[in-house]
């Protein structure tokens, strides 16, 4: 089928050049340029430039989630807003290549491309389950309805953004703290603790790996923390 179309388009161009730069080609370019438009705002609001606007001034647990929701959000608009691009594009084209049945169908095709660009973008970057997430944590933080477990913290120095979101250059709001007890089976679980809140643990009394359990239950120091169920954000640690 491409074929017959390539075939037809060669044969428009070296028969009938003026119609072909006429209506074939604005046929092909205003698609293009509305499916370049698109790509380009994903790219750029996918930055952590974009990531950072939303950012700024959060520095509470609620408030950092609900910055990557608006975030989230902004790119859901992007998606949304590609369609309302292709549609206007491609009625553009077709009116443009309206007597050349060949450019009517090129428009259409690159226009149909072109939603499909914007829509997999959303689907990639898993947009709808991510807010689902963000908005669940959320208002496990207003209505009080948090995760809670007694742990004992070991050392670490590492560093993230939002569990489970990468972006490049994504800003590290969060140390990274290893938790163990009863309650985590006596596996290690990582708990995302917002530097602005000052929640970490009490430096002399981690855990020590290269000692015993029971060492470990008389001289680390045990914590009752309280966190979100999808992103592990803290919101409180009290020393038991």
């Amino acid at each position: 089928m491409s074929g017959i179309f390539i075939r037809k388009a060669v044969g428009m161009m070296s028969e009938r050049p003026g119609e072909f730069f006429r209506r074939v080609i604005p046929a092909i370019l205003i698609p293009l340029i509305g499916m370049i438009a698109i790509l380009l705002a994903f790219s750029f609001n996918l930055k952590s430039a974009a990531l950072e606007k939303f950012l700024n001034g959060a520095e509470s647990p609620y408030a950092v989630l609900a910055a990557y929701d608006q975030w989230y959000g902004a790119l859901a608009a992007i998606g949304k807003a590609g369609l309302v691009v292709m549609a206007v594009c491609c009625l553009a084209a077709v009116l443009i290549g309206r007597k050349s049945p060949i450019a009517i169908i090129l428009a259409i095709v690159f226009s149909l491309i072109g939603v499909l660009v914007s829509q997999i973008m959303g689907v990639v970057e898993d947009i709808p389950g991510k807010r689902a997430m963000l908005q669940a944590d959320m208002e496990q933080i207003e209505g009080a309805r948090l995760e809670s477990k007694e742990v004992r913290f070991k050392k670490s120095e590492d560093r993230s953004g939002l569990s489970g979101i990468y972006v490049e250059g994504e800003p590290a709001l969060f140390s990274v703290y290893s938790g163990i007890g009863d309650d985590t089976g006596h596996r290690w679980e990582d708990f995302y603790m917002l530097d602005s809140l000052e929640l970490m643990p009490d430096e002399g009394r981690w855990y020590n790996e290269n000692k015993s359990i029971e060492w470990n239950e008389e001289n680390a120091e045990l914590y009752r923390v309280t966190y979100t169920t999808n992103f592990k954000v803290v919101v409180s640690v009290e020393a038991r």
